[in-house]
């Protein structure tokens, strides 16, 4: 299978939110379409690169959109992710929409707040509804999106944690 991620984050972000999906059995490529170059030596294992170099940010959308829409009408292409709502996740529902393949929406934080009561917030909701995966990193997160009336079963709590047992017998001055 592959998916389609729709994206802008930093190259280091980009790494750690995609390698896990990369390294699923189940996942034989993973699109990586970003307005911006990857500056990093950070390689995600799987991944088609399209950089998107337009400047002009609306013209820069659009291709998103467009290149998400002719990767997405690919039957090998079985899901479409995006984190944060808007514009990225906006364009990624449009494109799960047009294409009629799943989308994955994660937000980071309080974004999603944020996001829900600026001026585009009433026609996100809308489109998130339409999501069929929800992540979310806070459990206060999650119940606002369901006190929202968003579908519980769609909403997954992912917290960004660590193991902090497994630095317990390591000397402050050598962890990292």
């Amino acid at each position: 299978k592959q998916i389609i991620a729709i994206i802008r984050m930093n190259d280091a972000n980009v790494y750690y939110h995609l390698t896990p999906v990369s390294m699923a059995s189940n996942v034989s490529t993973v699109h990586i379409i970003r307005p911006m170059p990857q500056r990093s030596a950070l390689v995600i294992r799987n991944s088609q690169y399209y950089e998107i170099t337009c400047k002009n940010k609306l013209l820069q959308l659009l291709q998103i959109g467009f290149l998400g829409i002719k990767l997405g009408k690919r039957p090998e292409v079985k899901a479409i992710i995006s984190f944060f709502s808007f514009p990225y996740g906006f364009i990624a529902l449009i494109v799960g929409w047009l294409t009629r393949k799943p989308v994955h929406l994660g937000y980071v934080g309080s974004d999603w707040g944020r996001y829900c009561q600026s001026w585009y917030g009433i026609i996100l909701n809308i489109l998130m509804n339409r999501a069929q995966l929800i992540t979310v990193t806070g459990k206060s997160t999650k119940q606002e999106m369901v006190r929202k009336k968003y579908n519980p079963e769609k909403i997954f709590h992912l917290p960004h944690s660590i193991d902090i047992n497994a630095y317990k017998d390591i000397p402050p001055e050598r962890r990292g």
